[in-house]
């Protein structure tokens, strides 16, 4: 079981987190491109890493992820027009660009150069695959954008799904990875006993690590277990990396070992920057 230490530490995405910080220095999916299929359309609210968001699609195409609530008093974006290459707030008429630029000022006096001095929060976006992606972190350390193969497969060949699920995405990823709760939950879905051999198998599953780009290692023994990980994606400006301190017993037994076996410390950076490094001593 996690502490509560670890649990904050790996739940909260905020910007001021270092699981926040972290995550931001990817492109990550935003929204569907389905949800905002033509130019001038109704833009879409995103709520990203505990960020309330709009997306639109500018008269010209291009797509827009900028900050929910109109910089001058606050209202929401979602509800603007969008027109003339620009989401207009209806309730003093100021107009944003994607880039966060303000592009008028109805309300204010002639030749005020109030909307010079005004930057709207906006992020850049890339579409591909049926996707928007979207890059949150600092301008100026931005990745290139992830050439994954399948990013090129014809949409007809692609099969792509959005869900909402209710809780912090470490619940979500610890469903993906639970085999043993199909025995229970998702009985319902084989009242036919066609699938019947997972009522019998995986009932307590033994998990172990995998080689990842020659970091992780099969534990054997804490001899075995990696002290460190590095990302091997195809961006060649990802400078991933992942330390490890482990504490416990070396035990020929796997699962043994495995069981009697905990990290110590972890030390996350990327590139020259550290986000997070727990401290602790063995």
């Amino acid at each position: 079981m996690l502490s509560r230490e670890e649990n904050e530490l790996l739940t909260r995405v905020h910007a001021d987190r270092p699981m926040g910080r972290l995550f931001r220095r990817y492109w990550i999916p935003a929204l569907l491109s389905e949800e905002i299929p033509e130019p001038d359309c109704p833009p879409v609210r995103v709520r990203l890493l505990g960020e309330d968001l709009v997306a639109f699609r500018d008269s010209e195409g291009r797509i827009g992820l900028v900050g929910e609530h109109c910089a001058h008093r606050g209202t929401s974006l979602f509800y603007g027009r969008n027109e003339e290459c620009g989401l207009r707030c209806i309730y003093h008429g100021w107009k944003y660009d994607i880039e966060g630029n303000v592009l008028e000022t109805p309300a204010e006096p002639a030749g005020s150069q109030l909307k010079n001095k005004v930057r709207h929060t906006a992020y850049p976006c890339v579409e591909a695959g049926g996707m928007v992606f979207a890059y949150l972190g600092p301008r100026e350390q931005k990745p290139l954008f992830p050439t994954y193969a399948w990013l090129g497969v014809p949409q007809n060949q692609v099969y792509i799904a959005k869900s909402l699920l209710e809780c912090n995405y470490l619940q979500a990823l610890d469903g993906d990875c639970d085999s043993s709760h199909l025995n229970f939950l998702h009985k319902i879905f084989k009242p036919d006993g066609r699938h019947g051999f997972l009522r019998y198998e995986d009932q307590a599953p033994d998990f172990e690590i995998d080689r990842w780009s020659s970091a992780f290692e099969s534990p054997r023994s804490v001899r075995s277990l990696p002290t460190s990980v590095t990302c091997n994606c195809r961006n060649s400006s990802c400078r991933l990396s992942v330390a490890f301190r482990w504490a416990g017993k070396s035990t020929a037994n796997s699962t043994a070992s495995k069981r009697s076996t905990k990290f110590r410390r972890m030390t996350i950076t990327l590139g020259d920057t550290t986000f997070f490094s727990n401290g602790r001593s063995p």
